[in-house]
């Protein structure tokens, strides 16, 4: 008996209709392959010679222009230089779109890779409209949908794509893809800005990675909106190696005011709370015994403008407008220095153990070039109004007393 075997790839058609349906629902070539840049160079070679063509020159020869190199006319349309020849372009990119599918997939590009809607947009959505099944025949009925009123967006599309996102804040990467958008687009990073703006905490939580790339390739600007995000909301006690990722960038409002320059008042001091209370909080975190002081000073946060903590971490120094007051642990002594008599006496100890923590020295390898010991900085005879106090006894109504008599601090 004579068996025929059929071949019958069924696997290998399920693996490609899983991976790359996509590639039917929006014909994007690949804009990097030699041939279409070597394509798109040589018509850019033909628009040098004739930007300066008379006008019915330059008609004749868009008119005569290869069918081929009509198709990339989107990709040179900025290269034009009077409004004559602009009108030419757009009127042809008007008649191509109608005929080649692919031509669609370069508007779009052209919106996305740059950014700049205009005149692209305008052009898709008069093509789409005229003929929607021409382009989205092999489009799921869910995008169909989704096109079906994106189409009719003519401004703000990063608001329009970005408040669908938040809408569906587990499925964002689906919202993308149902509007064709792809990481090498300007387009998909000013998404995922204005989305990381206003997102909430869960959107920070599920998408920390994405978050973290996006933080690190911004420019300042960027870095600050995304910044003003995460902190309203609220992640930064949830997440701290974010945290630690702006503060890295960053610092505070209060040591680099020009890195926050940008961002509103409400945000930069909320973070500016959260680093004096992070301070604290590991600061006094690991002795027991001192968890009481942690809660006394975490009430003056508001405040205080900054928090320093020796090499020793047994000490640290609360700066405030008027005094700078010193904490050391284990003897339980308070010393409060007013700002100028500490700055003028101390100062240039501070600033140099501050250059050594921002070494890259320190930063790299974990080593401190200059050490500062707190006997440097401790000098009873000049506190401030009798400004030497111990945790002894009812320390907290003493310290209250102290802050608000001499001090002329609202203690509450």
């Amino acid at each position: 008996m004579k068996f025929t075997f059929k071949y019958e790839p069924k696997l290998f058609r399920e693996y490609v209709q899983k991976n790359f349906s996509r590639a039917n629902w929006l014909p994007y070539p690949n804009y990097e392959r030699e041939t279409f840049v070597s394509r798109l160079a040589r018509l850019r070679g033909q628009v040098d010679m004739q930007v300066d063509a008379s006008d019915e020159a330059f008609r004749r020869w868009m008119e005569q222009l290869d069918h081929s190199y009509k198709m990339l006319l989107p990709f040179v349309y900025e290269d034009f230089e009077t409004d004559v020849q602009r009108k030419y372009a757009l009127l042809a990119m008007q008649s191509i779109v109608q005929e080649e599918k692919v031509v669609f997939a370069h508007l779009l590009q052209q919106c996305y890779a740059t950014n700049t809607f205009v005149p692209y947009w305008l052009l898709l959505t008069r093509a789409y409209q005229a003929n929607p099944e021409r382009y989205n025949a092999h489009w799921p009925s869910h995008v169909k949908e989704q096109w079906a009123a994106y189409i009719r967006v003519q401004t703000n599309h990063v608001e329009y794509v970005g408040d669908k996102m938040l809408q569906r804040i587990a499925h964002i990467e689906g919202v993308l893809d149902d509007y064709f958008i792809r990481p090498e687009h300007a387009f998909y990073r000013e998404v995922l800005v204005y989305v990381f703006e206003r997102g909430p905490i869960e959107l920070f939580q599920k998408e920390r990675s994405m978050f973290r790339q996006l933080f690190e390739e911004a420019d300042q600007v960027t870095a600050q909106r995304l910044a003003t995000g995460f902190i309203r909301a609220e992640a930064m006690a949830v997440l701290e190696k974010e945290s630690q990722l702006i503060f890295d960038r960053l610092h505070t409002y209060v040591k680099r005011p020009l890195y926050w320059n940008e961002t509103p008042q409400d945000a930069k001091e909320a973070f500016h709370r959260w680093y004096l209370g992070t301070n604290l909080r590991e600061f006094f975190g690991g002795i027991d015994q001192n968890h009481e002081r942690f809660e006394y000073w975490e009430t003056f946060i508001p405040r205080m403008k900054d928090a320093l903590v020796l090499e020793d971490n047994k000490t640290i120094l609360f700066y405030f407008e008027d005094v700078v007051i010193m904490e050391v642990l284990g003897m339980g002594a308070v010393y409060v220095y007013e700002a100028n008599v500490f700055e003028g006496h101390f100062g240039h100890y501070i600033r140099q153990y501050r250059e050594a923590l921002e070494s890259e020295m320190y930063q790299t390898h974990g080593i401190v070039t200059y050490h500062l010991d707190r006997e440097m900085i401790r000098d009873k005879a000049l506190v401030y109004r009798g400004g030497w106090l111990s945790h002894s006894g009812a320390w907290q109504g003493r310290f209250d007393e102290y802050l608000e008599r001499s001090l002329g601090w609202e203690v509450t």
